[in-house]
């Protein structure tokens, strides 16, 4: 095995994949991370198709194995990717105008996941790794809104998440007041003493 025409599809299976080699015999077999791939349709001794099986998160290497039980060695990985999970935020509330910094904590992350906050793109994303994806949010109006990560393929994570818009920083000091936090202020900008960067962006 050379080469495929597409490396990375969902874990869910059912990627349509050309696989190009040499010496490919007729009725050949495919396994893709020691799982049977389907549908295989074998086009001639450098080419033979087939649709990705079901994996879980991550690479899986490609095998063409001929009816006389000859296999390909070479190393070609199918990157299956997985529907992301969100589990928490490192801040929940910020103002509606500028752009919080925050840090999105779950699990699936991958090199183009995006970050959807009630319908809109956040800006500055880094992909930090698979568990870990920043950003910066983007303007919205005052509110609780949904943040979604966002995967190849359609896949967005579930669960909900909320980040909290708010217009000043006085609505942020009542937020907050019933955790007993206290704040000092210049020029309306509070300064939390006690969690300085754990709930405000």
């Amino acid at each position: 095995v050379s080469s495929l025409n597409v490396s990375r599809g969902p874990a869910s299976g059912g990627t349509s994949i050309q696989i190009t080699g040499t010496g490919i015999q007729d009725g050949a077999t495919i396994t893709i991370g020691g799982e049977s791939a389907t549908d295989i349709v074998f086009v001639s001794s450098t080419r033979i198709d087939c649709k990705t099986p079901a994996h879980s998160h991550g690479n899986g290497v490609v095998k063409v194995i001929n009816p006389d039980t000859q296999e390909s060695s070479e190393i070609v990985n199918f990157d299956f990717v997985d529907v992301p999970t969100i589990s928490a935020l490192d801040i929940y509330l910020g103002f509606i105008a500028c752009g919080s910094s925050i840090s999105n904590t779950g699990s699936n992350f991958v090199i183009d996941s995006s970050v959807d906050i009630d319908g809109t793109v956040a800006t500055d994303i880094v992909i930090v790794n698979s568990t870990t994806i920043t950003c910066k949010t983007p303007s919205k109006s005052e509110g609780g809104k949904n943040v979604v990560v966002v995967n190849p393929f359609d896949q967005d994570s579930q669960e909900t998440i909320v980040f909290t818009y708010l217009e000043n920083s006085a609505e942020i000091y009542t937020e907050l007041a019933t955790d007993e936090i206290e704040f000092n202020y210049d020029n309306d900008n509070p300064v939390d003493k006690a969690l300085p960067a754990d709930n405000i962006g």
